[in-house]
């Protein structure tokens, strides 16, 4: 991969250039799909979900490692999707500081070798089920009512307020 000058990218242009291809995405998100990525992710943060949910994961998403220490194949061509996952290095004081942020690959359980869309979706809404009675809730309606917009609080009402390819610390 060459950058306009004919000079290999650096690992920090492909980083940008791929969040920059995912922000310009023009993809409709539902406070469903949000919901169950966060129950489902509880390792990620909220802009980590958010970042997932554009690209379109669905599922628990997890490192190519993690699958298979499970005994579960990712299906042969699966694209990763990306999450940030902190840089870290020891300070002067010998403790462990974070100093920016790169992309790391995951893969959903969509992408996992032999499972239907049946299967996912099947899964999917047996867990939302989970959440929403762990919560004690019956509806969206009455999540966002109770926690508030879930849109808003990862940054989809205000488009500048989640990480931007300008604003990452890389």
């Amino acid at each position: 991969v060459s950058n306009s000058e004919g000079k290999k990218k650096t690992k920090q242009e492909i980083d940008k250039e791929y969040i920059e291809n995912v922000e310009s995405e023009e993809r409709e998100l539902t406070t469903d799909e949000l919901i169950l990525l966060l129950a489902l992710n509880p390792q990620y943060s909220a802009k980590n979900i958010m970042f997932l949910a554009k690209q379109g994961a669905r599922g628990r998403v997890q490192a190519f490692s993690k699958w298979k220490t499970e005994s579960l194949k990712i299906a042969k061509g699966s694209k990763a999707y990306r999450v940030f996952a902190p840089c870290t290095r020891k300070n002067k004081e010998g403790e462990q500081e974070i100093y920016g942020y790169k992309l790391v690959p995951v893969f959903s359980a969509e992408q996992i070798e032999g499972w239907s869309d049946d299967d996912i979706n099947r899964i999917c809404e047996a867990e939302s089920e989970r959440v929403m009675q762990e919560l004690k809730i019956d509806s969206v309606e009455e999540f966002e009512a109770r926690f508030g917009d879930i849109k808003k609080a990862l940054g989809f009402a205000e488009p500048n307020a989640h990480a931007t390819a300008d604003n990452l610390p890389f």
